[in-house]
């Protein structure tokens, strides 16, 4: 059906003034864009730090709240990092960041202006490479005798801002970003991987109706998501790795599931010989661990660590052992009561619950074929009190341990451990006691050990306690068995 002529000048004229309102959209976008652009590197030189911040431009729709940054950096500038190397910086850390895309989406322009009021639906960060230097803190003097006072941690209830009545972001995204944390002191770098997938939701900044221009950080709903992360270990030994990791603020519980901690070499014995002495090899897999009440506010405000209990599931664990090198004699690891004590961060877990795993030993020794082996499997155990926390380790408390499990997937053996904490000499306990197995299934270890095996014989029951300190051990044993 043909139009009219007035239909067709209609049509034309809508056509013409839709065009125009595009061009002026696409126009005051550009300039947007454009004094947008200005205003922040105009922001960057008026506020002078010492870091040197440089923008190449800002794209987006302003008209829909997308904006986006290209070529963000962020420089330390020399007197900076000569601060940090001598220590002079409280904080200990200095960043040097290369931003090539930092998205703001649904940003809510209208509150902004009329309102003050900050409204952003997402922030997405993209192939960031984001470097963290670390120096030395700087030592704080003692006055007239007295011990060094603390540093003041950053406050996240006095936050004073300029300008704006309130934010909100619903989420942060950074994708395939690398973060390298080097040392300037050892001039060497620590770390260096590339996140894959971290997420984080819902914070708000508050304004406190007592004082003017200042807010409080609201994290009560803040969910943080990981997935998919693989950790390069310093050194190029080991590589870490977890499927998925999520924290919630609301509980305070932590939960990662599918986690490995792998040697990268495949011949173990081949990896034994890049040790100078001989060095426990490690591979292990778990399932799932739980984290149950985390103190965020400890953490952030005091250095401290508290958490109620932890949950581990499904640990399978083999360590490696080659004694065919030399043992390093300057090497005396502590006991676990002595590593809480001289522990520098104060921790507090009221207690760790291990259920469903396993755990293979094994040692090559000097002319020896085969392998020593110890196996227990049906690991299950739980440990009580762990803590460094000086008034915690004053009320007399121990840390315990229990643990049951089948030795050579035979025998039930059940063993108890107490580590007395607030104690000189460092003395621990144990006890125990293992069921009925036949004496064969302990030649994969007697045999390489002690160069002897068991051609029969059954063991009826063993019973042990005793104590031990880094310096002197006693105890004894009852094992009964027939027909060895």
């Amino acid at each position: 059906m043909a139009l009219s002529k007035t239909k067709k000048r209609l049509l034309i004229i809508l056509s013409i003034i839709v065009g125009i309102i595009l061009i002026i959209i696409f126009s005051i976008n550009l300039i947007l864009g454009s004094l947008l652009e200005g205003r922040i590197n105009a922001a960057f030189e008026k506020n002078k730090t010492e870091y040197k911040f440089n923008i190449d431009g800002v794209g987006g729709n302003i008209f829909f709240g997308n904006i986006r940054l290209k070529g963000l950096s962020i420089k330390p500038d020399s007197i900076l990092i000569q601060k940090l190397k001598e220590g002079a910086l409280p904080s200990g850390i200095v960043i040097d960041a290369e931003i090539p895309l930092f998205r703001i989406a649904g940003v809510g322009i209208y509150d902004a202006i009329v309102h003050g009021e900050i409204d952003i639906r997402k922030i997405e960060i993209k192939r960031a490479k984001i470097k963290i230097l670390k120096g030395p803190k700087p030592d704080m003097p003692e006055k007239e005798g007295l011990p060094a006072e603390p540093r003041e941690p950053f406050n996240v209830d006095s936050i004073y801002l300029e300008g704006i009545d309130g934010f909100s972001l619903g989420k942060i995204v950074l994708e395939k970003n690398e973060f390298t944390f080097f040392d300037v002191e050892k001039d060497e770098e620590v770390l260096k991987n590339e996140i894959e997938y971290l997420e984080v939701t819902n914070f708000l900044i508050k304004k406190r109706d007592t004082l003017e221009n200042v807010f409080k950080l609201d994290v009560t709903k803040t969910v943080v998501r990981l997935k998919n992360e693989v950790f390069n270990i310093p050194g190029g030994l080991y590589q870490l790795k977890l499927e998925y990791l999520v924290f919630s603020r609301s509980d305070s519980n932590l939960v990662i599931k599918n986690m490995s901690f792998k040697p990268l070499m495949k011949d173990k014995f081949k990896m034994a010989k890049k040790f100078k002495y001989t060095k426990e090899i490690f591979d292990l897999s778990i399932d799932e661990i739980r984290v149950f009440a985390i103190s965020l506010s400890d953490l952030v405000r005091k250095d401290m660590l508290y958490i109620d209990s932890v949950n581990v599931n499904g640990i399978d664990i083999e360590i490696l052992k080659d004694k065919r090198y030399p043992f390093n004699e300057q090497l005396r690891p502590k006991l676990p009561q002595q590593s809480l004590n001289t522990m520098e961060m104060p921790i507090f877990i009221g207690a760790v619950n291990l259920t469903n795993s396993k755990l293979k030993y094994q040692e090559k020794e000097e002319g020896v074929k085969d392998l020593m082996t110890v196996l227990l499997s049906d690991l299950n155990a739980r440990i009580d009190f762990i803590t460094s926390v000086r008034d915690s380790i004053r009320t007399g408390k121990p840390m315990k341990i229990h643990l049951t499990a089948k030795l050579m997937e035979k025998p039930t053996v059940n063993i108890n451990f107490v580590f007395p904490l607030n104690s000189r000499v460092d003395t621990f306990y144990f006890s125990g006691t293992m069921g009925a197995a036949n004496l064969e299934i302990f030649n994969s270890a007697a045999l390489p050990a002690i160069g002897a095996k068991f051609t029969g014989g059954k063991m009826n029951s063993i019973n042990f306690k005793g104590g031990a300190n880094p310096r002197v051990s006693s105890g004894e044993m009852t094992m009964l068995y027939q027909d060895l």
